[in-house]
């Protein structure tokens, strides 16, 4: 880690030099915290940043954001065993697929608040290493889909639905901080994004060069190497979990919109309800793929560029096999974000996923219609009276029952 410090300063002196950034008019570099409206600021909110910078200059862990994080997970826990309980009880089907998308919702802030305690330290070096970044990192859409969107969500579902004004928290909080928590890894993998891009723009510009200048090209690529290695070690399971998490809710919603049959105009509210999650997951998932497709980019245009000065010097010259030797070196090890180190974050993820979610939805078109499953369960009282109309009932072959009348009585596993 001491390399990388060292290595992560030289590269963000270079950042700084007026030089390296001549290409961009008018660009201002500042620290990761020194940004505004960066998602810094509201993950420290919510508990997910804990890492703060004292008055010396130095990152270190917030107490005050340590115990909000604390809070934070403390609410998550009740509100899962709460909500977690519910599908333990006589609920019609339709409602089960909507809960358990929450449900898997607040298990997964649970690990995001548990997994901030545990990588606090090595955040703490990381940012120490990040150095400066691109101004306009933290400005866009990261900040306004992890903040808006899920507030336009609950709002939504009060006014459409105004049974579930009771669900109103959990709904805003499991869209609020998974999208924060998308937002804070984008946030970090823009910045590394940037660094190449810089690097590659100074390399293109350079018509002759020296052996000291591709030493320089070198390490500072070692530099953003060794960042990007710290990285996918914070956030690789995370990144895991997050798509299983979309997967899963995709999955769920879209079952819902599928057992949607019965008098469409006059289920317009689920429908909305149902559907605007659904387009926020997508949404937020190519937002996802798409900084790691960025930054996979960024490191292909250093390599392009170190081979296209290569090609410009003399045949046969000092300068040429080192530039050669470089980009032989830069290619054996590509800038990706790991998913556990299973694959690479991409586009070709966003195809991925999407394809699994419709193979298997077609599947169960194909092998079970909607009108021979019982998606009302019998339960006409109460909050669900006016929604279970929207939904096939009595039905002669497949029913929904809930889970603790599906289990068999205790003496009966007893013996």
């Amino acid at each position: 880690m001491r390399s990388l410090r060292q290595l992560s300063s030289g590269s963000q002196d270079q950042d700084l030099n007026p030089e390296t950034t001549a290409g961009d008019i008018g660009e201002t570099h500042l620290g990761l915290d020194d940004i505004r409206g960066s998602p810094l600021s509201w993950c420290r909110i919510v508990g997910i940043h804990v890492i703060v910078r004292n008055h010396l200059g130095e990152y270190v862990v917030s107490g005050l954001s340590v115990t909000q994080a604390v809070a934070m997970l403390g609410i998550s826990v009740v509100c899962l065993g709460i909500v977690g309980r519910k599908l333990f009880m006589p609920i019609p089907l339709w409602f089960f697929m909507v809960l358990f998308s929450v449900v898997c919702g607040f298990a997964f802030c649970v690990f995001a608040f548990t997994h901030t305690f545990c990588n606090a330290r090595r955040m703490q070096r990381y940012m120490a290493a990040f150095g400066n970044v691109p101004a306009r990192v933290g400005r866009g859409r990261t900040v306004m889909s992890g903040v808006c969107y899920p507030m336009l969500v609950s709002v939504a579902t009060c006014l459409l639905l105004p049974e579930w004004v009771m669900a109103l928290p959990s709904v805003l909080m499991t869209s609020a901080v998974p999208a924060l928590l998308d937002a804070y890894m984008v946030y970090f993998s823009r910045g590394l994004r940037d660094k190449l891009q810089n690097l590659a723009r100074e390399v293109r510009r350079r018509d002759a060069w020296t052996t000291r200048e591709v030493s320089d090209v070198s390490l500072r690529w070692v530099a953003v190497t060794q960042l990007l290695k710290e990285h996918n070690k914070i956030f690789s399971l995370t990144l895991l979990l997050r798509l299983l998490l979309t997967l899963v809710q995709a999955m769920a919603y879209l079952i819902v919109l599928w057992a949607t049959t019965n008098k469409i105009l006059s289920c317009l509210p689920v429908l909305a309800v149902t559907f605007l999650p659904l387009l926020e997951l997508i949404l937020r998932l190519f937002h996802l793929c798409q900084s790691g497709e960025e930054l996979a980019r960024a490191g292909e245009g250093v390599v392009a560029g170190v081979r296209c000065a290569a090609y410009t010097q003399p045949a046969a010259s000092a300068q040429q096999l080192d530039l050669s030797a470089l980009a032989a070196r830069l290619e054996a090890h590509q800038t990706r974000l790991r998913i556990w180190g299973m694959d690479s974050l991409s586009s070709s993820t966003f195809v991925t996923i999407s394809g699994l979610v419709l193979t298997y939805l077609v599947a169960l078109i194909q092998f079970c219609a909607s009108e021979r499953m019982d998606w009302v369960g019998g339960d006409q009282q109460g909050v669900f009276r006016r929604l279970n109309i929207c939904f096939p009932e009595d039905a002669q072959n497949l029913t929904y029952r809930p889970l603790t009348e599906s289990m068999p009585p205790l003496p009966a596993l007893l013996r």
